[in-house]
């Protein structure tokens, strides 16, 4: 693998440099200055003992530091930001940085054309050169619309939105239904039919259910037909005649009440006294 050029964080020249906010960097010249800042404050630790006398067999117990570094230390040396290494982008770097001007930002692409003029170097190193471009010219960002996230519905929500009043959806539910209804005719032919069977419903026209299941057999209500088909004349007398069920079911909602609350210890006679004590 070749090694690249760490060209990273800047060189610490002043106490400035040392002490204050380093520049924008990539992960990587992050963990490096971090590590730098580390053996800066070990390398003063040490200076500040050997400048009060302190051994130097001492200092390396105190500080749990290897004699061969205290002594390099007390001798003159200073931690460095990075140990030099091999720039192994240098010769290509004229092209990189017309291609980056270009606007070509997507380090993959760069090392596949750098790959193809000969270069062997891993991507990494390539993505780690876009890395410290775009900390140096980063682009604007940019403003999209705020727009309102919107959930694709359920197949129950999705019925409920179809055979609604489009007019009462919110806007996102609204475009949504127009533009399924838009896209798919099978879907727009039996919202049509379901808001019909509605309507026929509503104004018990006993009248139009032959004519509303000759054209539903063929949609996708077709099951939802055959069934209607199958009680057509309850449907068409529940249409036609001024009588209703509601009242039988209601007592028999009330029946079931009543023997609910006795939690099934009462017996027949209980049961018939406080229905008819009731009535």
């Amino acid at each position: 693998m070749c090694r690249h050029d760490a060209a990273a964080g800047p060189e610490p020249r002043t106490e400035e440099a040392r002490t204050g906010e380093p520049p924008p960097m990539t992960c990587a010249q992050k963990l490096q200055w971090d590590g730098w800042q580390r053996r800066l404050r070990r390398h003063e630790a040490v200076m500040e003992q050997h400048r009060q006398g302190v051994p130097i067999k001492q200092i390396c117990r105190n500080l749990a530091i290897s004699r061969t570094l205290v002594r390099r230390w007390v001798r003159g040396a200073v931690p460095e930001l990075h140990r030099p290494r091999m720039d192994s982008l240098k010769s290509h770097r004229e092209f990189l940085e017309r291609r980056w001007a270009e606007g070509c930002h997507n380090a993959a692409r760069l090392w596949r054309e750098l790959r193809e003029m000969g270069w062997r170097g891993s991507q990494r190193v390539v993505a780690e050169w876009a890395a410290r471009q775009r900390l140096t010219t980063p682009t604007p960002p940019t403003r999209h619309p705020a727009t309102t996230p919107f959930a694709m519905p359920s197949v129950r929500r999705t019925a409920r939105l179809l055979t609604g009043d489009l007019e009462k959806l919110v806007p996102t539910e609204r475009r949504f239904a127009e533009q399924l209804v838009a896209t798919s005719p099978e879907i727009a032919k039996a919202r049509d039919l379901a808001l019909r069977f509605a309507a026929m419903v509503r104004e018990r026209a006993a009248d139009q259910v032959d004519p509303w299941l000759a054209e539903a057999k063929d949609s996708e209500l077709g099951s939802f037909a055959l069934g209607i088909e199958q009680d057509a004349a309850a449907v068409r007398a529940a249409l036609s005649l001024p009588w209703s069920s509601g009242q039988v079911e209601g007592q028999i909602t009330k029946l079931k009440l009543v023997k609910r609350q006795a939690y099934g210890r009462a017996k027949l006679d209980l049961l018939r006294a406080r229905l008819l004590g009731a009535a």
